[in-house]
């Protein structure tokens, strides 16, 4: 079928396919899919479109729009997007894209791993293989031999290919960005409760696994990194400041003055009072 729509030249290539129920309840499956070479005109923006969307580009250049964020993609590379939120795509220049909307009863896990492990743009380890699964796809539209089980698997082994195509970098990166920001919370909010359910749901990570790459980013745990900052916090107040220590340890979001000054002398070697006249046998932590 000849597709329709500004931007996509007249030798692409449009299948529609209508699966059934099993399925829709038991399979990956595609409904959607085509061989597009694209003009500068082209340009799809979608409040949603109930579907995952994996476009693989065999030439050319273009964008993809989502929250706000512009990512540049290019030949060779998986444009992988969750169409069920606000997103958009286009070119400028042209672009040759293989591509179809899939879903099924396990693509939201899929999905969201792939996401979170990849991104959304992703330079693909072996492109020519990618290629080739999806044209066994378009394959079996064009014989009108469409194997439900089979194209799942096809979907499924594009999937798993995304996976082993991750770059360890990316992950990494978030990673850093996203402790980066607790960092700064907790530096911003040390005066309050800081507890691990509260900073692991703000980092959208399960406490432990919250805990291990904290750990790995800073080289401390959640508690002895906010420990650290509320004795650095109270040094800084003893030593410009007036305030009374009971006032300093509540500043610095301690829960009575007593723990305050055990928490202090066990870091410190002194008690406050002994630190802010000049009574200091160590520096605070390794």
């Amino acid at each position: 079928m000849r597709p329709l729509g500004p931007g996509v030249e007249k030798n692409s290539q449009l299948y529609l396919y209508t699966p059934c129920l099993q399925a829709k309840k038991a399979y990956f499956y595609t409904f959607c899919a085509g061989h597009y070479y694209c003009n500068g005109q082209y340009h799809i923006s979608r409040n949603n479109y109930d579907s995952f969307l994996i476009i693989y580009v065999k030439k050319g250049q273009g964008y993809l729009e989502i929250d706000g964020i512009t990512y540049p993609f290019k030949e060779g590379h998986c444009v992988f997007v969750n169409c069920y939120d606000p997103h958009a795509y286009y070119t400028l220049t042209g672009m040759e894209i293989l591509w179809l909307h899939f879903d099924g009863s396990t693509s939201c896990p899929y999905s969201e791993i792939i996401l979170e492990s990849c991104g959304n743009v992703i330079s693909l380890k072996d492109p020519l293989h990618f290629e080739d699964v999806i044209k066994k796809i378009f394959l079996s539209f064009q014989e009108k031999n469409v194997n439900e089980p089979l194209i799942s698997k096809y979907i499924l082994q594009l999937l798993t290919d995304l996976l082993l195509s991750a770059d360890s970098s990316y992950a990494a990166q978030k990673h850093t960005a996203t402790i980066d920001d607790i960092l700064f919370y907790i530096n911003e909010n040390i005066d309050n409760p800081l507890s691990l359910n509260a900073l692991s749901e703000r980092a959208h990570m399960s406490p432990y696994h919250f805990t291990r790459i904290f750990k790995h980013e800073t080289g401390y745990s959640p508690y002895d990194y906010i420990l650290q900052v509320r004795i650095n916090t109270a040094m800084h107040y003893l030593k410009s400041t007036d305030c009374t220590v009971k006032e300093i340890c509540f500043n610095c979001g301690f829960n009575s003055e007593s723990s305050f000054c055990t928490a202090f002398k066990k870091h410190m070697g002194v008690t406050p009072s002994e630190y802010r006249n000049g009574i200091w046998q160590h520096s605070p932590f390794p």
